[in-house]
C-alpha cells in the first residue's frame, strides 16, 4: 500500500502542472489573407451598376474588369468606366476611376483603410449598342 501513495502523489503533481500553459501575446498587426469577391451583372445602354464590399484591414485593393459578353455569351470588348468609391445614397461616390476593357490584369489598384467601399461600372457616353454581361473581380484585405 505504501508504494502506491508516492506514485499517486507524483502523478497528481504531473497532471496539475499540465494545466498552466503559457500564452503568447496576440499580434494585432498580423496580416489578413486577401478576400476575392466577384461582382457579376448586366449593364444596359447608358446604364450604371455598383457593388458594395467591406475591407476589414487597410491595404491594397485591386479591381479587375474580367469579362464582358453579350447576353448570349459572346465576347465583347466595349470600353466601360470602372470606379472605386464610397457608397452614397443609392449609388457609389466614385473617387478613383478608369475607362477600360476586359483584361486579365487589375485596371485599378488603390490603398484603402478599413471600411465599406463600392465598385461602380457604367457606360460612358452611351457607347453600348446592346446590354452587356460583366464580371468584376475585387481582391482586398
Amino acid at each position: 500500500m505504501r508504494v502506491w501513495i508516492p506514485a499517486l502523489i507524483v502523478v497528481l503533481l504531473g497532471v496539475s502542472a499540465c494545466g498552466d500553459s503559457p500564452t503568447s501575446p496576440s499580434d494585432s498587426s498580423a496580416t489578413v489573407a486577401p478576400v476575392t469577391e466577384v461582382f457579376a451583372g448586366t449593364l444596359l445602354t447608358g446604364g450604371t451598376s455598383f457593388f458594395s464590399f467591406a475591407v476589414s484591414q487597410a491595404g491594397s485593393v485591386k479591381v479587375m474588369l474580367a469579362t464582358t459578353t453579350t447576353e448570349s455569351g459572346l465576347p465583347l470588348a466595349p470600353a466601360l468606366k470602372l470606379g472605386v468609391g464610397v457608397p452614397a445614397g443609392l449609388g457609389c461616390g466614385v473617387t478613383t476611376s478608369v475607362t477600360a476593357t476586359a483584361a486579365l490584369a487589375s485596371q485599378i489598384s488603390t490603398s484603402l483603410s478599413a471600411g465599406t467601399y463600392c465598385v461602380d461600372i457604367s457606360d460612358p457616353g452611351n457607347s453600348l449598342k446592346q446590354t452587356v454581361s460583366f464580371n468584376i473581380r475585387i481582391v482586398h484585405p
